[in-house]
C-alpha cells in the first residue's frame, strides 16, 4: 500500500515500566523509540485514564473518566512535580540521558496543569528535548492542545481507524469520545506545533476475531495515518501479559510488511 510516511520504525515488544524509590521520576529506562528516557509521572497511581485498552501493559484501567475535572482533586501539586523533576537532573549525569519523557500511570494529559510543568522546567531540562506520550483522546480540548504545545516531541496513540476497531482495542469511556474528532485534533496539533509529531500504533490479534492488520480495519488504520501525516510512525505488538488473555502479537511479517506497498 502506498504512503506518504516519512519513516515506519517498527519494534517486536514492548518497554516497561521501572519505578524507582522517588515519586514522580523513574528511570533512566532505554527506550526503543528514544534512548535513554528519565520519566515523569503527572497523574501517579492508582491508574487514571480515558481510555481501558485491551492491551495495557499496567493492567485495566482503575479509574476511567472523561475529562480532568473528574479527578483533579486527585492529581499531584505541580510544585512537587517540578522539585522532584529538578532535583533529579542535578543528580544525574546528563550523558546518560537523552530525553525527557511525561508519560507514567494513565493518561497524562489529565494533570491540566501539564503544559505550566513543562514551561516551568524547561530551564532546568537545558537542551534535553522534552517528550509527551499521550493516547490523544482529550487533544479535542482546545485548552489542553494548547498546553501540549509546549512539548518537542509529540507521541500519539492512534490503534484504529475506524469506530468499531476503535471501541473494541481501546475501550474508551462510554459516549464520550468520538474516533474522528480525536483524528482531527491530532492533525490540527500536527499544523500547530513546532515540535515532532509521531503516531504510536498497537497492531494486534484479539478475541472474536480483532485485527487491525487485516481487512476493511487495517486499510481505516492506515488511511487515518495517511491523513494525519505525522512526521513518524512507531508500530509495535504487545509482547507482555495484557489485561485481555485473548490479545496476541501480529507475526513479525505483518508488523514489518504493514506500511508497505
Amino acid at each position: 500500500m502506498p504512503t506518504a510516511i516519512s519513516k515506519w520504525k517498527t519494534h517486536l515488544g514492548q518497554q516497561g515500566l521501572k519505578a524507582t524509590s522517588v515519586t514522580y521520576t523513574y528511570g533512566p529506562v532505554s527506550s526503543w523509540r528514544y534512548g535513554r528516557s528519565l520519566g515523569v509521572d503527572v497523574t501517579t497511581p492508582p491508574k487514571k485514564c480515558t481510555y481501558n485498552c485491551i492491551y495495557c501493559q499496567l493492567g485495566p484501567t482503575k479509574t476511567q473518566v472523561t475529562s480532568p475535572e473528574e479527578i483533579q482533586g486527585a492529581m499531584p501539586l505541580s510544585d512537587e512535580i517540578i522539585l522532584e523533576v529538578e532535583e533529579t537532573l542535578s543528580r544525574l549525569d546528563r550523558g546518560t540521558v537523552d530525553v525527557l519523557t511525561f508519560s507514567g500511570t494513565g493518561e497524562p494529559t489529565l494533570n491540566p496543569k501539564i503544559g505550566s510543568i513543562v514551561s516551568r522546567i524547561r530551564g532546568t531540562a537545558q537542551d534535553l528535548p522534552i517528550v509527551l506520550l499521550t493516547n490523544a483522546s482529550l487533544l479535542p480540548n482546545e485548552a489542553i492542545r494548547k498546553g501540549v504545545l509546549e512539548f518537542d516531541i509529540v507521541t500519539a496513540k492512534f490503534d484504529a481507524g475506524d469506530e468499531d476497531t476503535f471501541k473494541r482495542i481501546n475501550r474508551p469511556s462510554k459516549g464520550a469520545f468520538k474516533l474522528h474528532e480525536i483524528k482531527d485534533a491530532i492533525k490540527k496539533l500536527s499544523e500547530e506545533m513546532k515540535g515532532m509529531l509521531a503516531l504510536e500504533v498497537m497492531l494486534l490479534r484479539g478475541p472474536r476475531g480483532l485485527t487491525n492488520v487485516k481487512g476493511l480495519p487495517k486499510r481505516a488504520l492506515i488511511d487515518g495515518i495517511l491523513d494525519i501525516s505525522p512526521d513518524l510512525v512507531q508500530l509495535y505488538t504487545p509482547w507482555r501479559p495484557a489485561p485481555v488473555s485473548a490479545v496476541r502479537p501480529v507475526s513479525t511479517k505483518a508488523l514489518r510488511g504493514f506500511g508497505a506497498a
